[in-house]
């Protein structure tokens, strides 16, 4: 028995074998081709690369010294111009900002003037009740303000609603 186990087990290894060396075989040809296509493709796009570096070359040869000079000089006289532009526009902003905090302070200004006008008209008015408000901050909000505080002081002859 053990002698019929030996013959049994070598025609097996002989096609364990074989089959390895055909994989080996079929592995190493896959691998041949892959390499042929990469070369094909290496191959074509340095013909392509070859012809847009001509191609740049002679668009360089082409260029005209003078004119290059020419453009350069008048892009650093545009960028000098787009410069003072800045410049000129940053200052325009500054001063409305400085024109907005100057009306801001001449309505806190008129606001308290009309609020140590109203104190003196009005006597009965106590100066415990008034309690000092944060200015609005859009000019209808303020608009709205100032109406209710001239309704507030007018005498309450005419009972019409404050006009907007």
């Amino acid at each position: 028995m053990a002698i019929l186990a030996q013959y049994w087990m070598i025609p097996l290894g002989i096609a364990f074998v074989g089959a390895a060396l055909t994989l080996f075989t079929l592995w190493q040809m896959r691998r041949r081709q892959q390499n042929k296509l990469a070369l094909r493709v290496l191959a074509g796009q340095r013909r392509l690369l070859g012809e847009e570096i001509e191609e740049r070359m002679e668009d360089l040869s082409q260029v005209d010294d003078t004119d290059l000079r020419q453009r350069i000089q008048a892009s650093f006289g545009f960028v000098d111009d787009l410069h003072v532009g800045a410049l000129e526009r940053q200052a325009h902003l500054q001063n409305l900002e400085d024109l907005a905090h100057l009306q801001r302070h001449k309505i806190t200004i008129l606001s308290h003037h009309l609020d140590s006008a109203a104190h003196d008209a009005v006597p009965q008015v106590e100066h415990n009740t008034y309690e000092e408000e944060e200015l609005p901050q859009t000019r209808e909000g303020l608009e709205d303000d100032l109406l209710g505080r001239i309704s507030q002081l007018a005498p309450k002859k005419d009972k019409r609603p404050p006009r907007r």
